[in-house]
């Protein structure tokens, strides 16, 4: 009868046995599986120190198991997460579990990772806490390619609200330098008729400047809009900055110090003058429109070379070699919230007296029109720096002639001035008459096509207006060269889509003009063509 009990215990020792002699192979078949889990696991205790890590969570971070153990979690976050930790921990006991936490964690080496924490909370059979058992992920990369996404999507953004009012600012630009050319015109022609250092003189010479305000005006509206194509050369950016430098100096209080860093070694780029040192202007002044009493403004020029990722973050440029021109201020700064509108037009936190809001707008389209890139980098009470990213020329800058000291010059010939605006049409007649020129003006591009089909051969040069109903100036001149191909023709324009630098040369004429036209400019340009014919 007892043969039975001895055989089961006998049995029961043996199974005790066999599990004691598998333990440590148990223990370790567990412990590889912690060490290469595919996440890193971490484990804390009430207090918040790590109780356990696994191997993985090692290799991320770049810790050894001493280094680790015993440690309060908080010892690896970033400084700006450490109060944020302590304050919800008791919160993750309380709740028992957490989902898609994320915090910033500091590796051994200094630098910072983004990660993302689910967890759970172990409790004994009395519900009383044990430990937190934790998984992250490194979503760093993720974090990285979600910015550079942010970004691209800013930055189309800015370009639609910039092509938004472009196409605004060009379809009142063409009225509205009609009105200039008139205010303009008209003064000019009063200037020549009135004695100077008269009232009378002086009045109509403050309202021709104002006229050339309001051009300037005009003109700065399409450039930050890129309506406003403008010709380009070759130009050596390190002698612009400096006679820029020269000139700003005068203009910006003494309290205010000036650092200028400029790359010794020439840098060409494929510019207009008066755009860039219009981009250099707005960006110093800005800077010191930020300081309020004394600071500092640095301004450099270097030669940069963008590698494919560093290109990548920009999506208007290719990798390769640009000037990069850059301001720094040690003023204000700039919300964090307000850096996405800098560039708007009209967006600013300035007092009136300091701007309008216009210039870093038009910085933003000159940069564009350039085929370049701003950025803008900026802390509340620490500064700003503004970076313009350039592409270089691969020429040369040419030898330029200076022709303002050039007198207006007169002729005898015989015109044609076409235009749907009769108050231009008689401006322009007295202002060319008064050259010597014997004018006939037409109102209508067809009956004007049917004067000159009349008799082609009596006038040597056709002026005309582009944007006009029934015939559009493009089209006026090409059936005027179908009927006389050797006949000059001036294309004047307030703004078109289709008459600009580039597509001038694919049109049927031989030269454009943006009105509102100097009348020296106008002068020059037809005595260039109708001695070119000679």
């Amino acid at each position: 009868m007892d043969e039975a009990p001895k055989t089961v215990i006998a049995e029961d020792t043996a199974i005790d046995r066999e599990k004691e002699r598998r333990l440590p192979e148990n223990e370790d078949r567990f412990q590889k599986l912690f060490d290469y889990a595919p996440l890193p696991y971490q484990s804390l205790d009430e207090n918040g120190q790590i109780i356990e890590v696994n191997q993985i969570w090692l290799e991320i971070l770049g810790y050894n198991r001493e280094d680790v153990i015993g440690k309060s979690f908080g010892d690896f976050l970033h400084p700006e997460w450490v109060d944020h930790f302590k304050e919800n921990f008791p919160k993750f006991k309380s709740m028992g579990e957490i989902m898609g936490i994320e915090f910033e964690m500091k590796k051994k080496d200094g630098s910072f990772i983004s990660t993302r924490f689910d967890g759970r909370i172990r409790r004994n059979k009395a519900g009383d806490f044990i430990q937190t058992h934790c998984v992250f992920r490194d979503i760093s990369l993720e974090n990285s390619l979600k910015k550079r996404l942010r970004d691209q999507e800013n930055a189309i953004r800015q370009s639609q609200k910039l092509e938004a009012i472009g196409n605004l600012a060009g379809g009142i630009a063409h009225d509205f330098n009609n009105i200039l050319s008139s205010i303009l015109g008209y003064t000019e022609l009063a200037l020549q008729d009135v004695q100077k250092q008269t009232d009378l003189h002086n009045n109509l010479t403050e309202v021709l400047r104002a006229g050339q305000r309001a051009r300037k005006l005009v003109k700065q509206i399409l450039t930050f809009s890129r309506k406003d194509e403008q010709e380009k050369a070759p130009v050596q950016i390190n002698s612009m900055l400096a006679d820029a430098v020269k000139m700003l100096r005068s203009t910006i209080p003494s309290s205010i110090e000036i650092k200028v860093q400029v790359c010794p070694e020439p840098i060409i780029i494929n510019a207009n003058t008066s755009q860039v040192n219009q981009i250099i202007i707005n960006l110093v002044t800005n800077a010191a429109h930020a300081i309020t009493d004394t600071g500092v403004i640095e301004i450099g020029l270097e030669l940069t070379h963008l590698d494919e990722n560093q290109a990548a973050q920009y999506p208007d440029l290719l990798p390769g070699k640009y000037a990069d021109l850059f301001v720094s201020d040690t003023g204000c700064g700039i919300a964090r919230e307000n850096l996405a509108c800098v560039f708007d037009p009209y967006f600013t936190t300035k007092t009136p007296d300091k701007g309008s809001g216009l210039g870093l707008s038009v910085v933003h389209g000159i940069v564009k029109i350039h085929g370049g890139h701003i950025t803008v980098c900026s802390e509340e009470t620490k500064g700003t720096t503004f970076h313009v990213y350039l592409p270089l020329s691969l020429h040369k800058p040419g030898k330029t002639e200076d022709k303002t000291k050039q007198p207006i010059e007169h002729g005898q010939e015989n015109i044609l001035f076409v235009d749907d605006e009769p108050v231009i049409g008689r401006l322009q007649k007295q202002l060319l008459e008064r050259l010597g020129y014997h004018v006939v003006v037409k109102t209508s591009s067809k009956d004007a096509l049917e004067f000159f089909t009349a008799d082609p051969q009596s006038f040597q040069l056709v002026i005309t207006d582009m944007t006009m109903p029934e015939m559009t100036g493009d089209k006026l001149s090409r059936a005027i060269k179908d009927i006389r191909p050797d006949i000059p023709i001036i294309l004047c324009t307030g703004f078109s889509e289709k008459v600009n630098a580039q597509t001038a040369p694919d049109l049927p004429i031989d030269a454009f003009l943006m009105k509102p036209v100097e009348t020296k400019k106008m002068a020059q340009t037809i005595r260039n063509l109708l001695d070119t014919k000679k």
